[in-house]
């Protein structure tokens, strides 16, 4: 680790610090939010052990995340503004443990999600008979919240004394996290530049990605009915992720490596960290150069388009489910220190 030469090394369980300290002492640590913070005397506890920054947990209201920025100024406080939330208390569901024996562990970044699971109940001496558990508008219904998304407060969040954002990525594609990645940093790059950003395109390129639905979580009001999904406990996208971008030919001619399969004539997204432009494919070439109809998953070609981005150094392509004809049940309700 000493070699590796980390940017801070986050961990959760206390008796895990005094080795940290002895054997890291050049590295900066970060509490998780599995540590499940809430408050400014627990904020306290961990500066003096000397914590740099507390990734807050994903229960606090605004208001809360603000006094406790107010109470110890002289922390870092990181919060979770885009993906899953728990069921549970951050870091406190032990229901992936017992129901995967030990196997998958939440608090070691390897939760199976048993809330998002289909479930029936069974009547004892009866197991045969299998009734499906329903819901209704007054609840029930306590294990598949949706997804966070709070683009929208992120001037809120700088205000009240947030320096980090973090998101969801671990188990993501490399689609989801640059999409999600882009979308936030435009936004806090217009917080600081004072400039006005479309929130509501920047909310709406969110969607594109795998998600159950977005709710604010806590920042705003104690979470109700509405802020879970009661369709689906898998993430829907509204998009296809086509491939990844590995090389520039010509201005309108690239190295494709295919994630989805792919074909002439289809309209695609040109995504790229500076752009983002709508192209068709014009003209696809296998690896030995002959000319092919349809490109498929992990295949390596290249690719003419009808248009290619001003600027590219890197950048991905992909398809909208509306305009490929894929049906979409997607349904919306509505880190960088400085």
């Amino acid at each position: 680790m000493q070699e590796a030469k980390p940017d801070g090394i986050i961990f959760a369980d206390p008796g895990f610090y005094p080795s940290l300290r002895k054997h890291l002492p050049d590295i900066p640590i970060h509490i998780s939010t599995q540590a499940n913070v809430l408050n400014y005397e627990a904020v306290k506890f961990w500066r003096d052990l000397g914590v740099s920054r507390v990734i807050l947990a994903r229960e606090l209201s605004l208001k809360e995340i603000e006094q406790i920025s107010q109470k110890v100024p002289d922390i870092e406080l990181e919060v979770l503004v885009h993906g899953s939330l728990c069921v549970s208390y951050s870091g406190r569901c032990l229901l992936s443990d017992y129901l995967s024996n030990n196997e998958r562990k939440a608090n070691q970044g390897n939760c199976s999600q048993p809330c998002r699971w289909r479930y029936k109940m069974v009547a004892e001496g009866n197991p045969d008979e299998q009734y499906e558990i329903t819901e209704d508008e007054k609840g029930t219904y306590i294990m598949n919240p949706k997804d966070i998304a709070l683009i929208r407060y992120i001037p809120d969040l700088i205000d009240a004394g947030v320096c980090s954002f973090k998101v969801e990525g671990r188990t993501k594609s490399m689609y989801y996290a640059s999409l999600v990645a882009k979308s936030y940093r435009k936004m806090i790059d217009a917080y600081y530049s004072g400039k006005e950003p479309d929130v509501t395109e920047l909310y709406n390129e969110l969607t594109y990605a795998g998600n159950r639905g977005f709710t604010e979580g806590f920042l705003l009001n104690k979470p109700d009915s509405s802020h879970y999904n009661y369709i689906s406990g898998k993430g829907n996208p509204k998009s296809v992720f086509l491939g990844i971008i590995t090389d520039k030919i010509s201005d309108d001619t690239y190295k494709i490596s295919v994630k989805n399969q792919l074909k002439i004539g289809e309209n695609v997204d040109f995504i790229t960290p500076e752009s983002q432009i709508n192209t068709t494919i014009l003209e696809i070439f296998d690896i030995y150069g002959e000319k092919i109809e349809i490109a498929n998953t992990n295949a390596e070609v290249v690719i003419k388009f009808d248009d290619g981005p001003e600027y590219w150094n890197k950048g991905i392509i992909r398809s909208k489910k509306e305009e490929a004809g894929v049906k979409t049940e997607t349904r919306l309700h509505s880190g960088t220190c400085y």
